[in-house]
């Protein structure tokens, strides 16, 4: 039995889609407008911002238009579904607590082998890292780094699209030059917030 067929067959968070094809839980219910951000299938995307907007911005548009989304942040799940109106999409939680929902930033192995994972299963999916300088600061930069190659190369591989917000002013010239290398770069830095401030 092939393992595709293995993996059709086998009960838990996956259904079935036409032609046998699995399909995650964890979709969001699909809104009708057109979609504001045109990622390319199988890239990687950096966004500088100093505060994870942009790249929310991005992300909730794809997964409200179809695409399955897995979100990893320093950010609590419970403040991130309520300001951006995830409802399905799986969250994972980079903290030291103990939990179902929770990584430890130290076990970075852990963390790469469940996105790597998910984008195998997922088909037309999307990654969004908000917390890379946590990672840094509890593993270090070359491990951290490692594991973003390693994410991205399963990216490329299964066509899915990678998007990871850092504040550039968190590393030194080199660091960047090496997280930016073989990533499309999206600079929110001088950008106008939506909300303004009266």
């Amino acid at each position: 039995m092939s393992a595709e067929r293995e993996a059709a067959e086998r009960p838990g968070l996956l259904g079935r889609l036409k032609g046998g094809r699995v399909a995650p839980s964890g979709m969001e219910k699909a809104v009708k407008s057109a979609k504001l951000f045109d990622l390319r299938r199988g890239f990687g995307y950096v966004v500088k911002e100093k505060k994870p907007q942009k790249s929310f911005e991005i992300f909730v548009d794809q997964v409200m238009h179809n695409i399955q989304g897995l979100c990893i942040s320093r950010q609590h799940p419970d403040i991130i579904r309520k300001e951006w109106g995830l409802e399905k999409t799986p969250i994972i939680w980079l903290s030291n607590q103990l939990g179902k929902v929770y990584v430890n930033p130290t076990n970075i192995g852990i963390l790469s082998d469940t996105i790597i994972r998910f984008v195998e299963k997922s088909g037309d999916s999307i990654v969004l890292i908000d917390g890379i300088e946590f990672l840094m600061v509890n593993n270090d930069f070359n491990k951290t780094l490692r594991m973003i190659h390693h994410i991205t190369e399963a990216i490329m591989e299964y066509k899915s699209r990678l998007v990871i917000s850092l504040d550039p002013r968190a590393f030194d010239v080199r660091e960047l030059a090496l997280l930016e290398r073989n990533m499309e770069i999206i600079d929110a830095m001088e950008e106008i917030p939506t909300k303004s401030i009266r």
